[in-house]
């Protein structure tokens, strides 16, 4: 079957410059390369990719491929990128393209049988693998929401790098206020009160897991799944988040993705461009 070649740990000169170099040896234009935001995302793509298809890990994350691309090359059909929808509403750049849901964790968790492959693994407790999930969603809707609004009005909250276990809790709801105190314990400076109340007050939970897909980040779902798996664990070790992600990309099929948007986007791009990008 071969392999994907990957580059990662570039600067920005040098992504340009090995870009241009592997494009000027592709006499026959039918190799592809793909700008992706992160190791775990370079990962969960490779198994997912055909062999002429090279991956480069983006230097600065989403920005250099909402930045990148456009300008150094603009016109250039073999260089594409795939990253985190975020909370983006509308698509930037016709050659980058977004993971179903949110970001690449929720395209995973969102395939029936890859979450039920992680959690007959890793899940002690007596919940169906589905309801489990729906369940996780849920108790991060007002973490998700308040992402969304800190993104769409620009209120530069620090959510990431936080102790979800202080606020979640298997069995119990978070509510608004507890997820708004929690957030604003780590942002004593820059509090959610007054108009932002209203704001985020304003973001419906539908109670549609297609809906929380599409609002919750990617690290935020990792976390919750290993608090939900370690307190079905009792004292057992914990399983740990990048256990995790790892299962869950491990677990992912190419059928899977053959059935998401992404793949069906990609598979048009390629057909209009003479290039293979997705494996069979």
């Amino acid at each position: 079957m071969g392999s994907n070649s990957i580059f990662s740990n570039l600067t920005a000169e040098n992504t340009a410059a090995e870009i241009s170099l592997l494009l000027s040896a592709d006499f026959r234009r039918k190799k592809t390369v793909v700008l992706l935001e992160g190791e775990d995302d370079v990962k969960a793509f490779r198994f997912l990719f055909d062999k002429s298809v090279t991956l480069i890990k983006a230097y600065g994350a989403c920005t250099t491929i909402d930045k990148f691309l456009p300008s150094e090359f603009p016109d250039e059909p073999r260089v594409l990128g795939i990253r985190d929808r975020d909370y983006q509403t509308a698509k930037r750049h016709e050659r980058i393209f977004y993971c179903d849901g949110c970001c690449c964790e929720t395209m995973l968790v969102a395939d029936d049988e890859t979450f039920e492959r992680v959690v007959v693994n890793f899940y002690r407790g007596k919940l169906p693998p589905l309801k489990l999930r729906y369940e996780i969603l849920r108790s991060l809707f007002h973490i998700s929401a308040i992402r969304l609004c800190s993104e769409r009005y620009k209120w530069a909250l620090k959510i990431s790098g936080t102790d979800l276990s202080r606020v979640i809790r298997p069995g119990k709801t978070v509510t608004r206020s507890e997820a708004v105190g929690f957030v604003n314990a780590y942002n004593p400076k820059n509090k959610i009160n007054g108009e932002r109340l209203k704001k985020l007050a304003a973001v419906r939970d539908t109670g549609k897991i297609e809906d929380y897909l599409m609002i919750t980040n990617g690290h935020d779902l990792v976390a919750a799944m290993r608090i939900y798996f370690d307190r079905a664990s009792g004292d057992r070790r914990s399983v740990g988040d990048k256990t995790l992600s790892s299962a869950l990309r491990c677990a992912y099929s190419r059928d899977a993705f053959h059935s998401t948007e992404l793949c069906r986007e990609l598979k048009s791009y390629a057909a209009a461009h003479g290039l293979t990008i997705v494996a069979e």
